[in-house]
């Protein structure tokens, strides 16, 4: 039974997350890189913790002692492709280990697939790229004594992650054609909570919205619903693509998305 849980990384998703579990009963402690976010924390009934991985760095206090951690630390755009993220988890197992945590849930991407122009499934691990991720995916399952459930999450938005407004103005974009692969932040929460109380198991499990929308349809919505200036598109050389298929788990789970469709992200 899960009763303690938590949560490496209070961010943009950790921190929601962990606001939604409390409304379910666990204790969470949540880890937070910024020390001035620690009465954030503090303050929403999460027990803070601040954690530095340059690259390892033991865990103060009592952090590792759950019954659940949730690995929420994404490389960033500097060690996508280094070895300072791998680093950083090769830490986080030796904790895992020596406080013998026996359930984690760790958010990887889908961006591990390739753009190889169709629709992909977990079962298309020869179809992924040598991406960080994955290694740690793997240096994760690797840990005998704990049950490990990766799940995959597609591009994350919702709130004030609106993807036309990266793009607002900009000319002549050649990707407008190509399939969204995007996933709503309120139904990746909901998702994890139902993955701790049913543990599905035989993960990986993509995490995406059913629907994959034209990029350009999508970006056109973001600019009318938010009134700034659309991008605009041209037909040019095909650009490589990837339809993420992630009714593995939804039929696992039984789960009914709240935002299938990336068009209605925004609607009021």
């Amino acid at each position: 039974m899960v009763n303690t849980i938590s949560i490496l990384g209070c961010g943009w998703l950790g921190f929601p997350l962990a606001l939604h579990l409390l409304t379910k009963g666990y204790t969470i402690k949540g880890s937070t890189t910024s020390t001035d976010k620690l009465q954030v924390l503090k303050e929403n009934g999460i027990i803070p913790y601040h954690i530095v991985l340059n690259p390892v760095e033991a865990a103060p206090g009592d952090f590792y002692h759950s019954d659940l951690l949730i690995i929420n630390i994404p490389p960033s755009s500097a060690t996508k492709s280094g070895t300072t993220h791998m680093e950083q988890m090769k830490g986080v197992a030796s904790e895992i280990r020596r406080h013998g945590i026996k359930k984690v849930i760790f958010i990887s991407s889908t961006s591990v697939y390739a753009n190889v122009n169709t629709e992909v499934t977990e079962a298309d691990v020869y179809l992924a790229d040598d991406h960080i991720l994955l290694h740690v995916e793997n240096l994760l399952k690797n840990i005998d004594q704990c049950t490990v459930t990766i799940l995959r999450c597609a591009g994350l938005m919702g709130y004030n992650r609106v993807p036309g407004k990266y793009f607002k103005g900009k000319k002549a974009l050649d990707t407008g054609e190509i399939p969204v692969n995007y996933i709503h932040r309120d139904d990746v929460v909901a998702i994890i909570a139902r993955v701790i109380e049913e543990e599905p198991g035989d993960s990986p499990f993509n995490v995406v919205a059913p629907l994959h929308p034209k990029r350009k349809d999508v970006y056109i919505r973001n600019a009318k619903d938010f009134e700034f200036e659309a991008p605009t598109f041209v037909i040019g050389k095909p650009t490589p693509f990837k339809i993420v298929n992630g009714d593995k788990l939804s039929q696992r789970l039984d789960y009914h998305f709240k935002y299938p469709n990336p068009m209605e992200f925004y609607a009021t």
